[in-house]
């Protein structure tokens, strides 16, 4: 019994610091010695739920849920007894499971945003929740027990699944506000700084879908402070994005900017080594939100410098993430990058205890800054020693102006801007005097549909794209198709468009990886880059 005990607690440990995949495996052991044990793994089951609530598997979290709720049907936690109760085991055994089961499908309908019925199973939860407690609590039914912290967590945010399902049927926030602060003072009780980040986040997240931006961008504001102080970086970039896509929507361009570059800077510290993305509340947005709304607006205002810089870190972060966990090179300084590995793995293992309940005390908080500065002195160090190794763990852009002092007369660097399928191609354009934003005459989606065609035409399968452009067996220009598909693609990317006379920079995005530069008869020679600072080195 002690080892199912260990094995439920550490599972429910993970999913209190956000490693809910970790739990999931766990919790294979959990289930084996809960079946050993009760015959059945329905508190296992339930747990696995909650995990997969956590990874955005709503389907699969409600099938675990209902299964619990199935099995136990419509027994529920006497609230009366003769005397005092022997069978406490089976008894706390069965409401754990259901009211973990009760929540999970509160929460699964709150994310899917069925508020009503979210609404309806969290006032069910709270109800079983209240007669847990009020035996566990009793002189007599509850004699000699303990309420453990997991059942504050679990009323807890039961309470915000409530309050957030009374938020948005009511659209009234007065109504849920009693529910938000209550839920908050169960997490005080743990001491779980996490949990008032996901109040004010959530609370935040429903007021904006209700329309209602000033009410949402106080609460963001607030989840935001709280996850600043008690660092947790993965929050913070959620939640600005969130709230800068918002304003974004409101055309609130400079307060959108503010939210979006706090989030940019965040993502900075969850990058490559750092990453953790554990983060409980994803709200269906991503890392590519933030340079997506950053370009828009650095173009609107015409500020091709920060354009530039915003569009190189992205890339860069995307880079680092890629070669997270990778061996680097033994013979470029290997001891001070080892520095460096093993400084990022001790900052991780502090976030992971910050998450936790009670973490985020002051000595932890402390060491974890110290933590951070240390690793930065590592890294400017490294920067000094090898630039090319330390574009490999952190993020990092050069200035447009030294790309631009690199740059020959007639020579053009085009730097495709991210976008959306249905946005038009765009790319910043940078002479060695001047840089400006221009627009083809194609989406991205109608550039994927075009290259799509190329690809049969010239029997190049999708897995060659971009290693072999032109299959060698097919003649070039052997048929009326190919000669019709390169004469469109020539249209599409015309040779006089980017203004180059002596060499054309392409640094690509998306489909733009895959265009057949070569074929494009054009005057000059086209090179492709994998960020505009390349041509700096």
């Amino acid at each position: 019994r002690a080892r199912w005990q260990n094995s439920l607690l550490r599972a429910q440990t993970l999913i209190m610091m956000g490693r809910a995949a970790l739990a999931e495996e766990e919790l294979e052991r959990t289930s084996h010695l809960e079946r050993a044990i009760f015959g059945s793994d329905l508190n296992a089951l339930a747990l696995r739920g909650e995990a997969k609530l956590w990874l955005d598997d709503y389907d699969g979290a409600f099938a675990d849920f209902a299964h619990v709720v199935a099995a136990l049907g419509t027994w529920e936690l006497p609230i009366q007894y003769l005397s005092f109760p022997a069978n406490r085991d089976v008894l706390y055994y069965a409401t754990t499971a259901k009211l973990r089961a009760f929540t999970g499908i509160a929460g699964c309908y709150l994310f899917k945003e069925d508020y009503k019925r979210a609404l309806a199973w969290a006032s069910e939860a709270e109800r079983l929740f209240n007669n847990a407690h009020f035996v566990t609590t009793h002189p007599l039914y509850g004699m000699g027990d303990q309420v453990y912290a997991d059942s504050y967590y679990g009323r807890a945010m039961n309470l915000v699944f409530l309050a957030s399902a009374t938020l948005a049927t009511t659209r009234n926030e007065k109504n849920s506000e009693t529910l938000f602060n209550t839920a908050g003072e169960f997490f005080s009780a743990i001491n779980f700084s996490v949990g008032h980040v996901t109040v004010g986040a959530l609370k935040a997240r429903i007021l904006n879908q209700l329309g209602q931006t000033e009410s949402a961008l106080n609460a963001a504001k607030t989840a935001l402070s709280l996850a600043s102080d008690a660092k947790l970086p993965d929050y913070v970039w959620r939640i600005g994005v969130m709230t800068g896509v918002t304003l974004f929507d409101e055309s609130r361009m400079d307060e959108a900017e503010g939210f979006l570059r706090q989030a940019q800077n965040a993502v900075d510290q969850v990058s490559g080594n750092l990453s953790s993305d554990r983060s409980r509340l994803r709200f269906g947005i991503g890392k590519d939100d933030i340079i997506y709304h950053l370009a828009q607006i650095d173009i609107q205002k015409k500020r091709w410098d920060l354009l530039f810089s915003d569009l190189e870190k992205a890339r860069a972060r995307a880079f680092i993430d890629l070669l997270a966990d990778q061996a680097l090179s033994q013979n470029r300084e290997s001891a001070l990058v080892a520095q460096i590995r093993d400084l990022e793995s001790q900052i991780l293992a502090y976030r992971l205890i910050v998450m936790a309940p009670g973490g985020a005390d002051a000595d932890t908080l402390a060491a974890l800054d110290a933590l951070a500065g240390q690793r930065q002195q590592k890294l400017d160090l490294l920067t000094k020693r090898d630039p090319e190794v330390a574009d490999l763990i952190t993020v990092r852009s050069v200035t447009l102006e030294s790309v631009q002092t690199r740059l020959k007369p007639g020579e053009v660097m085009a730097y495709a801007i991210p976008g959306r399928p249905e946005d038009a191609v765009r790319f910043l354009l940078i002479t060695p005097r001047t840089a400006f934003a221009k627009t083809l005459s194609l989406s991205y989606r109608e550039l994927d549909d075009l290259l799509d065609r190329f690809s049969k035409a010239f029997g190049v399968s999708g897995s060659q794209r971009g290693i072999s452009q032109v299959n060698t067996q097919v003649p070039l220009s052997s048929s009326s198709r190919q000669k019709s598909i390169l004469n469109e693609l020539r249209r599409v990317f015309p040779p006089d468009w980017w203004g180059a006379e002596e060499l054309l920079y392409i640094v690509p995005s998306s489909g733009l990886y895959f265009v057949p530069w070569s074929l494009l008869e054009t005057s000059y020679p086209v090179i492709t880059l994998p960020t505009g600072g390349w041509v700096t080195r």
